[in-house]
């Protein structure tokens, strides 16, 4: 048990972490691209990184697959092992990621580790909405339709339906819509189409109703 000095110090710790945390993504923003991956080489905080990640997902992936690799260079236990495996089975199954054409099997493999070492945390039921959508991304990504709708459909019967919205919520769906739409199951293309046109006023119809492009693992 903490005495009420360490308790203090860990405080200030922690806010001087967040901080400098803080202070370099500030940084990063008026920072031009190439100047970013320079210095991402020479950076060393394992949160900095989980940052990073997170900021460039969806806007640059060069970034984003360079900053969650180091965080595998840099990472001394399980957890820092977990959030790494996370990040970058992320990265690797984004559907509207081009790049990522030629990682069917270094995605399988990933997906694999991550879900040993949720058992070893025993975090499976902590991350199990994160894992649904890397398995249906996975196997969307894999055009393994109907195995991709089985995952989406478990994420949002618990996770979309009958729960606040958040942000990406109309894009799982969509993506769920796709699969349904392509499986040709119409029971369940007509129950995300009620969403879609209670949050967004529009229905999948066809491969060109989709938000962003889908790109298969070759």
């Amino acid at each position: 048990m903490k005495t009420a000095e360490e308790g203090k110090d860990f405080l200030e710790y922690f806010h001087k972490k967040y901080n400098d945390i803080y202070k370099k993504m500030k940084k990063y923003e008026s920072m031009k691209r190439n100047e970013i991956l320079s210095d991402i080489e020479n950076e060393t905080d394992f949160q900095l990184f989980t940052n990073l990640h997170q900021k460039y997902l969806y806007k640059d992936y060069e970034i984003s697959e360079k900053a969650t690799l180091k965080m595998n260079e840099l990472a001394s236990n399980d957890d820092e092992k977990q959030m790494y495996l996370s990040c970058i089975s992320a990265l690797y199954t984004l559907p509207s990621a081009k790049h990522n054409e030629e990682r069917y099997e270094v995605s399988k493999l990933l997906i694999k580790e991550l879900e040993s070492i949720l058992t070893k945390l025993n975090r499976h039921e902590e991350k199990e909405n994160e894992f649904l959508l890397l398995q249906a991304c996975f196997h969307l990504k894999s055009k393994e339709f109907q195995n991709s709708l089985k995952y989406f459909d478990a994420y949002f019967n618990k996770y979309i339906d009958n729960q606040k919205k958040q942000l990406l919520d109309s894009l799982y769906v969509n993506l769920a819509a796709y699969c349904a739409y392509t499986s040709k199951n119409k029971l369940l293309l007509k129950k995300y189409n009620k969403y879609l046109k209670k949050y967004t006023q529009n229905e999948f119809e066809n491969k060109s109703s989709l938000y962003l492009p889908v790109y298969f693992y070759n």
